[in-house]
C-alpha cells in the first residue's frame, strides 16, 4: 500500500529538506523524478515563506523538462546569458547545453555567488536568516558524480551539503541511480525519495549506506515500485520510510521567458575559494 501524497506527507518532505539541506530523488528514466520534485516545488511556492521572500528557489534543468511541464513561473535562457536576475522568488535557469561540465560550472559559480552573499547577509543580521536558497538540480549526478567530488570544486559541493542549511543553502538532487552518485554525498544525505532502482549497483550502494537488517527491508520495499511510486526513505530512522504515491503533475500555466533588461543586471559572479 502506498500513502496518498497529503498535505501532512507533504510537510515532512519539506520539513526533511529544511532540517537536513539536502534532498535526492532517485530513480529509472521515466519512473516521475520530475513529478515528484515538481509537487514539492508547487507546495514550496504555497508556504508563508516562500509567500514573504523568505524562500528563494532556483531550478537548474538540464534535462529540458520544466519549461514546458510546470507552472507560471519566469525562465532564464543559458544559452544566450550567463546573467542571474536576482529579482525573483522562484527562477528556472534552462540549461540548454550539451557539454555538461559547461552545465554544472555555470551551476557551481552560482551556488558559490550565493555562499558568500549568505555569510555576508548572516554577518550583518548577527546571525540570521533573511533569505533560504533552494536549489533543484536536475541530473545531480554530473554535479555529484562519483569521480567529481575531488580538487577544489569537490571540497566545495562537500561545504555546501554538510553545512549548506546552516548558510541558508538548500540542494534537491534528482538523478537516475544512486550508484552515480558519489558516496560521500550519499553518507552524507539522511532523506532520499527511492523509485525503481536500475540494477544491483544501486542495491549494493543502499547495502553499504545502512546496517545490513535495515538495507533488507528497504530494498524488498522498493523492488517493483511502479511509476509515481516512491520510498521515502529517512536513513537513520529506517522504520519510519514510507510508500508515497506522486500523481500526475497537472499545469496550471506555463512558464514564461524572463525579460531580462539592458541595464541593472545582476552577473553571476565567479568567486573561488
Amino acid at each position: 500500500m502506498s500513502e496518498e501524497l497529503g498535505k501532512q506527507t507533504m510537510e515532512k518532505i519539506l520539513q526533511s529538506l529544511i532540517l537536513t539541506g539536502k534532498l535526492l530523488i532517485v530513480g529509472v528514466p521515466q519512473i516521475g523524478k520530475t513529478t515528484a520534485c515538481q509537487h514539492i516545488v508547487r507546495s514550496l511556492m504555497e508556504t508563508k515563506e516562500f509567500q514573504e521572500g523568505i524562500f528563494q528557489i532556483k531550478i537548474c534543468d538540464s534535462a529540458n523538462v520544466w519549461k514546458w511541464r510546470f507552472d507560471k513561473i519566469p525562465f532564464v535562457d543559458m544559452t544566450k546569458t550567463h546573467n542571474i536576475p536576482e529579482d525573483e522568488r522562484i527562477l528556472l535557469l534552462d540549461l540548454g547545453y550539451t557539454d555538461t561540465k559547461l552545465n554544472t560550472s555555470l551551476i557551481e559559480n552560482m551556488v558559490r555567488g550565493d555562499y558568500y552573499r549568505q555569510k555576508e547577509i548572516i554577518n550583518k543580521l548577527e546571525g540570521r536568516l533573511s533569505i533560504r536558497r533552494i536549489y533543484v538540480i536536475e541530473e545531480i549526478q554530473n554535479v555529484f558524480g562519483t569521480y567529481s567530488m575531488s580538487g577544489d570544486s569537490g571540497r566545495f559541493w562537500l561545504k555546501v551539503v554538510s553545512e549548506g542549511a546552516n548558510y541558508g543553502q538548500y540542494i534537491i538532487g534528482l538523478g537516475q541511480r544512486l550508484a552515480d552518485i558519489s558516496t560521500r554525498i550519499c553518507e552524507r544525505t539522511r532523506y532520499i525519495l527511492i523509485g525503481a532502482t536500475s540494477g544491483q549497483n544501486d542495491l549494493a550502494k543502499l547495502k553499504r549506506m545502512m546496517p545490513s537488517s535495515k538495507a533488507t527491508v528497504i530494498i524488498d520495499k522498493i523492488m517493483g515500485l511502479k511509476r509515481g511510486v516512491f520510498l521515502f526513505l529517512d536513513k537513520e530512522n529506517a522504520e519510519n520510510s514510507m510508500i508515497i504515491y506522486f500523481p500526475k503533475f497537472v499545469q496550471t500555466e506555463k512558464p514564461y521567458e524572463y525579460n531580462v533588461k539592458q541595464d541593472g543586471k545582476i552577473e553571476a559572479r565567479r568567486v573561488f575559494v
